[in-house]
C-alpha cells in the first residue's frame, strides 16, 4: 500500500511539472506572437524586435528597473516612464505596460518612431535605449549580437549593415552635436 502512495505522489509531481512546463511554453509563445504581431503592425523585422526584447528584459513581461535619473523601465520592452505622458493620450498607463502584448506594441511603436526620425539604421536601434551616440553604438552592438544569437542563420535585412560606427567617431559626433545645440 505504501508503495502505491509513493508511486501516485511521483506521478502527481511529474504531472504538475508537465503542466507547469506547458504553461511556461504557452506564455513564451504568446509573448512571441505579440512581438511578431507588433513588429508586423509597425512594418518591422520581428527578429529585430525580439532581439530588443531579449536585451531589454530577457523576455520578462514584469521586469522593472529604476534608472539613475529616477525614471523607470517597465515590462517586456522596458518602456521608460518618460513615455507615460505621451502614452496617456492613448489610454496606456504604467499598469497597462505590464501586459506583454501592450508593451510589445508600444516598444515596436517607439522603434518605428526612431526609424522614421533617424532612418533605417543601427543609430535608430540604439536610440531605442540611449540618447548619446556613444551609448547608442554600444546598445546597437548588443542588439546586433543578440539578433544573431537568438535567430541563427538569419541575415540582417533590417537594418542592413552591421554596427560599424567607431566609438571615437561617436564621441566626435556627440561633441559637434552639443556645440550645434548650444549655438541655437
Amino acid at each position: 500500500m505504501a508503495f502505491g502512495i509513493v508511486r501516485d505522489r511521483s506521478r502527481a509531481a511529474i504531472l504538475w511539472g508537465c503542466v507547469f512546463a506547458l504553461n511556461s511554453l504557452l506564455i513564451v509563445t504568446a509573448r512571441a506572437d505579440c512581438i511578431d504581431a507588433a513588429a508586423a503592425y509597425q512594418h518591422l523585422n520581428p527578429h529585430l524586435v525580439r532581439a530588443i526584447a531579449s536585451v531589454e528584459s530577457g523576455f520578462n513581461p514584469s521586469a522593472r528597473n529604476v534608472n539613475r535619473n529616477g525614471s523607470e523601465d517597465i515590462g517586456l520592452m522596458q518602456i521608460n516612464s518618460s513615455w507615460l505622458p505621451t502614452l496617456a493620450r492613448y489610454g496606456i498607463d504604467r499598469t497597462a505596460l505590464l501586459d506583454a502584448c501592450t508593451n510589445a506594441y508600444v516598444g515596436a511603436w517607439i522603434l518605428s518612431q526612431n526609424i522614421s526620425r533617424l532612418g533605417l539604421t543601427w543609430n535608430a536601434v540604439g536610440a531605442y535605449n540611449a540618447a548619446s551616440p556613444h551609448k547608442r553604438v554600444q546598445y546597437a552592438r548588443r542588439v546586433y549580437r543578440e539578433l544573431f544569437r537568438i535567430t541563427p542563420g538569419v541575415t540582417a535585412t533590417q537594418p542592413v549593415v552591421p554596427v560599424s560606427i567607431p566609438e571615437a567617431m561617436a564621441a566626435v559626433y556627440e561633441t559637434s552635436r552639443l556645440a550645434v545645440a548650444g549655438a541655437e
